[in-house]
């Protein structure tokens, strides 16, 4: 006879009541082990910057740091933490006494963060660097110039399109704040202007041929016209230091002599002991190895490069017009900029600016 589920579940129990049972015994945990200690010890968590004495004339910003913290933190790898020690930067930095005691340490750290890949950063960097130049002499700027035109020329010639485009912002600070210092670096500069729009050729064909601006988001032609405004305000301005300074040349004077019969007073020094004069042994080339800067030729190796760039802007940003027509046409914003970079170009050659370009 087949087997029903009731005489399967009988079968199972008596297996089961048939096995050997095991029984646990129970323990009880030793005395005192459940119980919880109060007799811990507190230590209180010291941080040393903040037992740091404060001077009372000390000139603190607004989060409580000196400028040796703040310049500290520029080179943190948060870019909130950059941002913040730059605005304390500018909080402090029109103090009386900041800049003339650390100018040389401040540019030193802030400068170079116009090279930064955060935006943010580079545009706070700006912020202050234009608080710098504006409330200092610019004979103090002498020693540390050549280190602001160094970043400059760096970011002209930059990967990253994004630090190209700001340079400009930072051309633009130092054409309105120290215009007699940047147009020194003319010969400097202007190749950069050249690179910013235009590469060598690949080929055997001599000269450059204009670049395309694929990762800006802007447009090619936009971002020439861009930089070419900028060369225009940058020769404008080399041409109108050049006339000042031809101008207001000193005329040369007789040397005083002694006269017994007037009460003068004379320095105590000769000037000549206390003049600043170059020694090349301390220089990284002998003066004497180096062949002297011609100005002119190189300007015009610099025309003749630019003047073939300029006419293959124009085809893209001229205007269209039928021909056999005489119809007057209005031309845009950057066709005017065009225009004006060309008569810049010749104004050089006329002005006597150049000397012997001129002819």
């Amino acid at each position: 006879m087949p087997q029903t589920g009731a005489t399967r579940h009988q079968k199972f129990l008596k297996s089961e009541k048939s096995k050997t049972k095991l029984k646990s015994k129970k323990k009880d945990l030793p005395k005192g082990t459940n119980v919880t200690k109060t007799n811990f010890k507190v230590k209180k968590i010291v941080i040393k910057e903040q037992l740091k004495k404060r001077g009372t004339n000390e000139v603190l910003s607004s989060k409580k740091l000196n400028l040796k913290d703040l310049l500290s933190r520029l080179n943190h790898f948060n870019t909130k933490s950059r941002t913040e020690a730059l605005d304390g930067i500018k909080d402090i930095i029109t103090h009386a006494d900041i800049l003339d005691q650390n100018l040389g340490q401040i540019i030193l750290a802030v400068t170079p963060l116009v090279l930064n890949v955060e935006k943010v950063v580079r545009h706070e960097t700006l912020k202050v660097l234009q608080l710098v130049l504006s409330n200092v002499e610019i004979q103090k700027l002498d020693p540390f110039f050549d280190i602001m035109a160094t970043y400059l020329r760096s970011a002209m010639t930059h990967i990253d399109t994004r630090i190209q485009e700001d340079s400009l912002l930072f051309l633009d600070l130092l054409l309105v704040c120290t215009p007699e210092k940047v147009v020194q670096y003319f010969h400097k500069i202007l190749p950069n202007f050249l690179d910013m729009i235009s590469k060598l050729r690949i080929d055997s064909k001599p000269g450059r041929t204009l670049t395309v601006n694929l990762g800006s988001q802007i447009t090619s032609v936009k971002w020439r016209v861009k930089v070419l405004h900028r060369l225009k305000d940058y020769l404008s301005k080399y041409i109108n230091l050049n006339q000042v300074q031809t101008k207001e040349k000193p005329s040369s004077k007789p040397a005083q002599k002694f006269d017994e019969s007037k009460m003068n007073i004379y320095s105590l020094f000769n000037p000549v002991y206390t003049s600043v004069c170059s020694v090349s042994c301390f220089s990284s080339k002998n003066s004497q190895d180096v062949a002297p800067l011609d100005e002119v030729e190189k300007f015009k190796h610099y025309v003749n490069t630019l003047m073939p760039l300029l006419y293959e802007t124009w085809l893209e940003v001229c205007p269209k017009t039928s021909s056999g027509m005489n119809i007057e046409t209005v031309i845009n914003e950057d066709a005017a900029t065009l225009r004006a970079v060309f008569n810049l170009l010749g104004a050089l050659g006329t002005s006597g600016s150049m000397g012997p370009f001129s002819s």
